[in-house]
């Protein structure tokens, strides 16, 4: 807290950012306060847990100085089997994940806190964990845009500030092409056919 207090003495008002998702994701020590994980919240079955849960991410942030959030996770489960997602992603449906987003989005607003909608294009139905191995999502783009990028579309026009794009490649979107070097990825879904105007990361 006196670090970031001590730069933005010397820099202003600069974005500072971290990943803090809750759950498996916390970058924070034991005596800091983190969340359940997504997967977690959801079984939970427990809706004032979940905006309880979010809240107290937003919080801890708000404390400490930090203002851009890499969260939430729109990731579908798609049945758990990417080793990268895992519990991170609040389920396999596309309309509870979407409503999830929300929830976090809104916490975090109430604390001037940015989110950042992760990892677009959809990272749950990979087989690899892309930060060790390169991966491919082998899905059609019909089914993409009717499920995987649901919660992007619903909350990019509810005006989430960034999207953070997956390590992955799309061959029914860009074959061969990491999504974070494809043009047609970032250019022309995201920002073109999205309207997404904020920040890509």
């Amino acid at each position: 807290r006196d670090l970031i207090r001590q730069i933005r003495e010397l820099l202003g008002q600069i974005l500072i950012a971290i990943d803090h998702e809750g759950g498996l994701v916390n970058r924070f020590p034991e005596n800091c306060p983190a969340p359940p994980s997504p997967m977690g919240l959801n079984r939970s079955g427990d809706e004032r847990l979940l905006h309880d849960a979010c809240r107290m991410q937003a919080e801890v942030l708000a404390y400490l100085g930090i203002n851009l959030n890499f969260a939430p996770v729109l990731d579908l489960a798609a049945g758990l089997i990417n080793p990268a997602i895992g519990t991170r992603a609040f389920s396999d449906s596309p309309g509870e994940v979407s409503a999830y987003g929300q929830v976090c989005v809104d916490m975090h607003r109430d604390f001037s806190i940015g989110t950042c909608a992760k990892h677009f294009p959809g990272h749950g139905r990979s087989l690899t964990d892309s930060h060790f191995a390169p991966g491919e999502v082998q899905v059609d783009e019909p089914t993409l845009w009717t499920s995987d990028l649901r919660p992007f579309r619903e909350l990019i026009a509810q005006g989430i500030p960034a999207v953070m794009l997956a390590h992955l490649i799309y061959p029914s979107l860009d074959p061969g092409i990491p999504a974070l070097f494809s043009r047609k990825i970032v250019t022309d879904l995201l920002r073109k056919k999205l309207g997404f105007e904020g920040l890509v990361i």
